[in-house]
C-alpha cells in the first residue's frame, strides 16, 4: 500500500505499480513451504529478532536507494526480501505465542495481538505517508527526500521495536533438532502431511485463496484510485 503511494508521488503509471507491486504479497501464502525448516535452528525468538533487524536495514536502504537512477528496480526486490523476512517473522511470532501462552493467556492476548496488529497498519498506511506528505508540502523538501525521510522513520521505529523485544519476548518452545539431511527432509516431510491431514483442510485452502485474491485486486489499486 504504502509502497504504490510511494510510486505514484513519483510519477509512475497505475499499470508499473500494480504490476511490480501486486505480487510481492505471495510471499506470506508460501509460508509453509519453509515454515517446517525455522524449527531445526536456534529458536523463533532468534528468528524474530533477525528478520525485525533485517527488515529495519532494508526500509533504511529504500530510503538511501530513492536518489538513484535504478530506484524503482532497486525498491522492488528490496520489498521482495522484505516480504519473504516479514512472512518469516510472523511464522515465529505466531509460534512464540502459541507455545509461550497457555491458553487462558492466549485468549487474554489475542485482543491485544489485534490491536497491535492494526496499530501497524495504521502507522505505515496514515503516519508513514503523513510524513512524506507534510516533510515535502510543508518543509519544501523535494519527493524523494521526503519519501526517504519518511521510510528511515520506519526503519527506526521497528529498530526500536526488535531491541524492546530482544528483552521483552520469550524464547518459545526448543524443538530436538535434526541431526543430517535425512532427519531435515522426515521433519519437513512429516510437518506438511500434518498440514494436510487437518479436517476440512481443502476448504479452508479455499477460503483463505478467495479471501487473499479479492483482497489482493484491491489492496494495490485502491490507493492508486483515491490518488
Amino acid at each position: 500500500w504504502v509502497a504504490g503511494t510511494l510510486f505514484k508521488d513519483l510519477g509512475h503509471s497505475d499499470t508499473q505499480i500494480t504490476l511490480a507491486t501486486g505480487s510481492i504479497g505471495i510471499a506470506w501464502s508460501l509460508k509453509p513451504f519453509w515454515a517446517a525448516f525455522l524449527d531445526m535452528y536456534r529458536t523463533k525468538k532468534f528468528f524474530v529478532l533477525t528478520m525485525e533487524l533485517l527488515m529495519a536495514g532494508l526500509l533504511c536502504s529504500i530510503a538511501v536507494a530513492l536518489p538513484l537512477p535504478n530506484y524503482f528496480q532497486i525498491t522492488i526486490a528490496v520489498l521482495w526480501v522484505l516480504a519473504f523476512a516479514s512472512a518469516t517473522q510472523d511464522i515465529c511470532v505466531d509460534g512464540i505465542y502459541i507455545t509461550s501462552l497457555d491458553a487462558a493467556k492466549q485468549a487474554a492476548f489475542i485482543g491485544v495481538q489485534g490491536v497491535c496488529w492494526n496499530a501497524g497498519r495504521l502507522f505505515a498506511t496514515a503516519a508513514i505517508v503523513w510524513a512524506a506528505g507534510s516533510l515535502k508540502e510543508d518543509y519544501g523538501l523535494t519527493t524523494t527526500a521526503a519519501w526517504g525521510w519518511a521510510f528511515g522513520l520506519a526503519g527506526a521505529t521497528l529498530g526500536a521495536l526488535a531491541l524492546y523485544h530482544w528483552f521483552a519476548l520469550p524464547t518459545g518452545s526448543l524443538t530436538e533438532r535434526p541431526k543430517n539431511l535425512q532427519a531435515i527432509q522426515h521433519t519437513f516431510t512429516d510437518s506438511i502431511l500434518d498440514f494436510f491431514r487437518k479436517e476440512k483442510i481443502w476448504g479452508m485452502l479455499m477460503f483463505v485463496f478467495l479471501y487473499r485474491s479479492s483482497e489482493g485486486l484491491l489492496l494495490v489499486e485502491g490507493p492508486l484510485f483515491l490518488q
